[in-house]
Parts: C-alpha cells; structure tokens; sequence
C-alpha cells in the first residue's frame, strides 16, 4: 500500500514535470514563431520600402522637379526673382508634401500596426 502510494506520487510528479516541460516548449515555439513573423514582416517592410522608393523617385524626377515647375517658369512674364521665388515654392510642394506622406506611411511604427505584429508582440512578451 506503501508502495502504491509512492508510486503514485511518483506519478503525479513526472505528469506535472511534463505539463510544465510541454508548457515551456509550446510558449518557446511561440515566441520563435512569433518572431519569425515579425522578421519575414520586416524584410517584406524593406522591399516594399526600396520598390515605392524607386517608382516615387523616378515619377518625382520626371515630372514634378523637371517638367512642371520648368514649364511653369518658362511661360510666365516674371522678372528673374519671382521666377526662383515660384520655383522655389513649387519645390517644396512638389517634394515636401509628397515625402511626408510616404515617410509616415513607410515608417516602422505604421507598419507593426498595420500587420498587428504590434498585438502579437504584446500577447507574447504580455502573458
């Protein structure tokens, strides 16, 4: 009787250093997973990054800073001074407004967000 109560004991033990064993492997699979999303969420980030980069530079080369503010200039009847004075003013709005908007929406914190890696992340490291 002894015997069997050890036994059982011993049981219970090995089930409940089991359930604990398996509970840390699961909550390290996670977290690995976890983190590999948030990588491959990251690498997608930079190409994204580098192929709106080049299609917004090359369209921003061809048209806002060369053809429309030259074109603009060329045909007015201004002296020289309002001429810089109207390129300069278009420059900042044809590269400045255009460059904040792709900055906010490009930066990391927006990107987190949008792929709720943010949330993830949270339910991970938050437990």
């Amino acid at each position: 009787m002894v015997f069997k109560k050890i036994s059982d004991l011993l049981c219970e033990i090995g089930a409940t250093l089991l359930k604990d064993y398996q509970s840390k492997a699961v909550d390290l699979a996670k977290i690995e997973t976890a983190s590999l999303y948030i990588r491959g969420i990251k690498a997608l980030r930079e190409h994204f990054i580098a192929v709106v980069t080049l299609v917004f530079s090359l369209l921003l080369l061809a048209f806002a800073v060369i053809l429309i503010p030259l074109a603009l200039v060329l045909c007015m009847d201004w002296t020289a001074g309002a001429k810089v004075s109207a390129l300069g003013v278009l420059s900042v709005f044809y590269i400045g407004i255009p460059w904040v908007v792709v900055r906010r929406f490009l930066s990391e914190k927006t990107w987190m967000r949008l792929s709720k890696s943010d949330e993830l992340l949270e339910k991970v490291v938050g437990r």
